[in-house]
């Protein structure tokens, strides 16, 4: 695993508070495997070891899955880290990410050009950039996310109602 941490540019850490985790551990054993971990169940002593293992994460050593172990790991990584708590809606903590990724507004922000205006695509000799094509690092765009032309332009206007600009859609099919 050490040899990937250079690669990461992002690590999400979710912090839950023992009881909650315990809690909804609990609930999701019992939703999977029903009355099987009940006392008298085939899983029972099964499901009380399990919760007892997990119970330990927050007091385990650093050799056994722990916070500890993963608080020391978490100080190889060299990427940007959001630590969110487990207590929180997961709506709430998923807008919390979203921010992060895309906090660029009021940044002075690194932008790489890597096809620049009159070049074409290295690959594909056919593809010309009449425009600088370019990535922010860290700022990530999901593929399934799609704006519309309208979307964009109100997005953008503050920025660009200062200039005469004309935004280009490219449409990739798969």
């Amino acid at each position: 695993m050490r040899e990937l941490i250079p690669m990461f540019t992002l690590a999400i850490r979710l912090v839950t508070d023992t009881e909650i985790r315990i809690e909804r551990l609990k609930i999701r054993e019992k939703q999977k495997f029903g009355d099987r971990i009940m006392p008298g169940g085939d899983m029972y002593a099964n499901h009380v070891e399990f919760i007892e293992w997990a119970r330990k994460y927050d007091t385990g050593s650093v050799n056994m899955r722990s916070k500890a172990k993963h608080d020391q790991w978490q100080k190889l990584l060299q990427c940007k880290q959001i630590v969110l708590n487990g207590a929180d809606d997961l709506e709430e903590n998923f807008k919390k990410v979203q921010v992060k990724l895309n906090s660029v507004i009021g940044r002075t922000v690194t932008v790489t050009v890597d096809r620049p205006l009159g070049s074409y695509h290295p690959e594909h000799k056919d593809m010309y950039y009449p425009i600088n094509y370019g990535y922010v690092e860290g700022v990530l765009a999901p593929e399934e996310m799609t704006f519309t032309w309208e979307e964009i332009c109100e997005q953008i206007h503050f920025q660009e109602q200062y200039f005469d600009s004309e935004i280009m859609i490219a449409v990739y099919w798969r």
